[in-house]
């Protein structure tokens, strides 16, 4: 289960960090799916990302932030594929609890690695044959490194965008989290026991940073 909880986080972790700095490319930002990454951009750096800030507002402002920027439910649908639809209500929203949970977890313990990292948008193509998803393509300087692409997917509904996918290099966050989860469940059997799993993991890294912060 670290390897789910890891691979989920660091892959929002880069879209967080990367948006932190974000400098405008060729392409326009009065692109609507551009600016939407914009407007992502300015409330991570604003919001979240204070060093001085303690350890429960900034959990309170991640859970926020992804909740207004991030289709939680949606991403959830996809990733756990046919098991979605074999759970009941109560199974699939406690998935989506678990699942917005360690997600926002693993950003607060990863933020405190931002080190300046600036993104350049150039620009944006639909996605798929219904219309309502656009991809957003863009590039991440780092201070040291070479840059590497991250590209955006966006689900396009009646009150705007929200981010669905995350590609790092062409390596899609759903599609990894797809075959995890997938892998996990196919052992376990149900999104009950992948639940389970996703809590108690996140209650052991939580009473161990506790105890690190104690010493």
């Amino acid at each position: 289960m670290t390897s789910l909880n890891r691979t989920l986080g660091g892959f929002l972790l880069v879209a967080v960090f990367a948006t932190a700095s974000l400098v405008q490319g060729r392409a326009a930002l009065a692109d609507d799916a551009q600016a939407f990454i914009k407007h992502f951009a300015d409330r991570s750096l604003v919001e979240v990302i204070q060093p001085e800030m303690a350890d429960d507002e900034r959990s309170r402002r991640i859970k926020l932030l992804l909740r207004e920027h991030v289709d939680i439910p949606t991403v959830s649908r996809f990733v756990l594929g046919r098991y979605w639809r074999k759970a009941d209500d109560t199974a699939r929203q406690g998935f989506i609890r678990a699942l917005e949970a360690s997600l926002a977890y693993n950003l607060l313990t990863l933020l405190k690695n931002y080190s300046g990292e600036s993104l350049v948008v150039d620009g944006s193509e639909p996605a798929g044959k219904s219309g309502k998803a656009i991809i957003v393509k863009s590039r991440m300087l780092q201070p040291e490194g070479e840059p590497f692409s991250i590209d955006w997917r966006l689900k396009r509904s009646d009150d705007g965008y929200r981010i669905i996918d995350v590609a790092t290099e062409g390596v899609s966050m759903a599609l990894t989290l797809r075959a995890e989860y997938g892998s996990f469940l196919k052992r376990k059997g149900d999104v009950s026991a992948l639940t389970a799993a996703l809590e108690k993991r996140l209650l052991t890294e939580t009473s161990v940073s506790t105890a690190e912060a104690a010493q």
